[in-house]
């Protein structure tokens, strides 16, 4: 197993002058024939590195105005990072989320269908840079065929309607047991006309099933239920999950680098730092990327010490123990820490059956929503990442147990209000 490679961009040979799929959708009333249309000199620099193209975008193209309906960093702007993980046929597109300055990558995958098109996993926030990297790809490969929200998870969910509004002829599906508080029809969540619900039991029924197989997690875990579908894409042996696993790299993702902001904030040490950042250098970047893996993994990393009475600087990291915490969790498939204590726990027995049903596709690689991506891994890593589910077996899936007393003390929390369901036994 392997981690993904860091190039970021792809060249790609010039694709045929022909009108923009946003050009033939003017007639929808779709809110992207109000941009500029693209035309043959578009066209013929189609495809540059995201890079150049980020570099080129203006904060106007970066802008997501509903950022409110979850308010969380980065805000209103929203950088789009597009890579190429497989040639010709998988991309990843980037963007931010987080809070209080822990920051990571969230990824939209697009897939190149072989008869033409585009298949949508995980939309993301639809800012113009998006959309005009986006764009880029329909010139190549054809419109945006099919759009798939795969998770009931909020932090994917918010963006599936804006998104799915500037793709008005694409088919739209969703995981099942879509679920709100107060509990709303999906129109209410803002998901646009009509979505179609994934199952199993309707297996052979969907147009996109001849390159994709399916598997379903689908847990009971309290006040709401818990559900992620994973597409299994045959042709290039890929597996496309969106919070089942992750791989940690060493660096920090390019996108999480455009402000580095967040990262030298968190590679200050103690108080007496004060709210001063650290000098932006290679190290401290790596540093604070380090840091920020602790904490969105763990929520309060052991070598933290908390004191609100001196806030704003209130978190003191008394040694440098947590340098070996985090080389613990780098460059390995693994199973998050509030998925195992929060999530899987309610069922393991269903989360155990969820993933042998995926260690049955023959994949070599990985493509979560977050961190790493492509991950070169096989159903065995797999399966070593999830040992933790079966008694007594050996596998990568333990976390030290210094750093779960803060998720184990919060579960135990859920668990008495009736937040969360008990575990079953």
């Amino acid at each position: 197993m392997k981690p993904a490679a860091s190039r970021w961009g792809a060249g790609a040979r010039t694709p045929p002058a022909v009108g923009s799929p946003a050009q033939r959708r003017d007639a929808s009333g779709s809110s992207r024939a109000r941009r500029r249309p693209w035309c043959r000199a578009d066209s013929a620099r189609a495809f540059k590195t995201s890079e150049a193209a980020s570099e080129e975008a203006g904060e106007d193209e970066q802008r997501w105005d509903l950022w409110l309906a979850l308010p969380l960093q980065p805000g209103k702007r929203r950088v789009t990072r597009r890579r190429e993980l497989v040639k010709n046929k998988i991309y990843s597109f980037e963007q931010l989320l987080g809070t209080l300055d822990v920051i990571v990558n969230q990824r939209m995958t697009v897939v190149a269908l072989r008869g033409g098109g585009l298949f949508v996993h995980s939309p993301v926030a639809p800012t113009k840079e998006c959309l005009r990297l986006l764009e880029e790809l329909e010139l190549k490969h054809g419109s945006v065929r099919y759009i798939v929200l795969p998770t009931t998870a909020v932090e994917h969910k918010v963006f599936f309607g804006p998104f799915c509004r500037e793709f008005p002829e694409a088919e739209l599906f969703a995981a099942p047991r879509q679920w709100s508080i107060p509990p709303l029809p999906n129109s209410f969540l803002g998901f646009p006309r009509k979505v179609t619900t994934i199952s199993t039991e309707k297996r052979g029924e969907y147009p996109w099933q001849r390159e994709f197989d399916i598997a379903i997690l689908n847990l009971t875990v309290g006040i709401g239920p818990f559900v992620e579908v994973a597409f299994y894409h045959k042709s290039t042996r890929t597996l496309l999950v969106t919070d089942t696993c992750f791989m940690i790299p060493e660096e920090p993702p390019e996108v999480c680098q455009v402000d580095p902001t967040p990262l030298l904030k968190r590679a200050r040490d103690d108080k007496r730092d004060g709210m001063v950042m650290s000098k932006d250098t290679e190290a401290n970047r790596i540093k604070g990327w380090w840091k920020t893996i602790l904490f969105s993994i763990f929520f309060q990393p052991s070598s933290v010490e908390f004191a609100p009475w001196e806030w704003p600087t209130a978190l003191v990291w008394r040694d440098d123990r947590w340098v070996e915490k985090v080389k613990t969790v780098q460059n390995k498939l693994l199973v998050a820490p509030i998925l195992q204590e929060l999530v899987f726990s309610r069922d393991p027995n269903g989360a155990l059956e969820y993933m042998r049903k995926l260690c049955k596709f023959r994949f070599r690689r990985i493509v979560p929503a977050h961190f790493d991506a492509p991950i070169e891994a096989t159903p065995r890593d797999l399966r070593r990442a999830a040992a933790f589910l079966k008694d007594g077996e050996d596998g990568d899936g333990d976390y030290p147990e210094s750093e779960l007393k803060l998720l184990r003390g919060l579960t135990q929390f859920l668990t008495i209000t009736g937040i969360a369901g008990k575990p079953k036994v």
